[in-house]
Order: structure tokens, then sequence, then C-alpha cells
């Protein structure tokens, strides 16, 4: 499952129709959650940690925000972290190039 709130911070005809050199910033906000497994039998969700706490096991669940700037290709920077029921991870940063889905 993906779940994405994409919108403008930054655009054009708010700038006068001015050519600034980033002229379309977006934001997003954004979850993800998934598994996979090979055996029915032997998925599981959740677990218990050693200290008794209801955490996740198979299910990935990670969620976070970024900014997207269309400059030649679309550039995307995202911080994100990865979340057990319990904990949140540190931030991972990530920048790439490419298209949306």
């Amino acid at each position: 499952m993906n779940l994405e709130l994409r919108l403008p911070l930054i655009r054009y005809l708010l700038t006068g129709g001015i050519p600034l050199f980033f002229q379309n910033i977006l934001g997003t906000a954004f979850i993800d959650a998934g598994t996979a497994w090979n055996e029915n039998t032997g998925l599981r969700l959740f677990k218990k940690s050693p200290e008794g706490k209801l955490i996740t096991d198979d299910l990935l669940v990670g969620t976070g925000f970024g900014a997207r700037v269309y400059f030649i290709f679309l550039w995307k920077f995202d911080v994100a972290w990865k979340y057990d029921y319990q904990h949140w991870s540190t931030p991972k940063y990530y920048i790439s190039l490419g298209l949306d889905f």
C-alpha cells in the first residue's frame, strides 16, 4: 500500500509569470506498508518483542515527506522513517532522479 499526498509549494502562477529558476516545487507526504511471503502458514504480520510489546514482524511500514523539482529531470528529495509499531528509526535521506508513477 502506498498513500501519497502531493501539494504545490511554489507555482509558476504565484510568481506572476516571472520565470524563476525553480518555478514549480511540489511537496509530498507519504506512508508505505507492505510485506512479501511464499507460504501462508509462515506469514506473521506482528510479534511480541522481548519486553512483551507488540511490534511488526513481516509487515514493513515507513513514512516521510519530500520535495519534487522539475529541472531538466524530475529531482526528488525525501526524508523517511521506518516504524515498527513501537519505535521510529533514524531518518534516511534520499535524492533521486526519475518520473513519478
